[in-house]
């Protein structure tokens, strides 16, 4: 048996990454309140 492993392409963009899923103006409300956190 033989076993073919390959290494993900390297990314370099290290940013998070971030999905909000609301419904109505649930989404909008909860990034809003993230970017007045900071």
């Amino acid at each position: 048996m033989t076993l073919h492993l390959k290494l993900p392409s390297q990314n370099n963009n290290l940013s998070p990454r971030i999905l909000v899923i609301g419904i109505g103006g649930t989404g909008g409300n909860i990034i809003n309140s993230m970017i007045n956190s900071e």
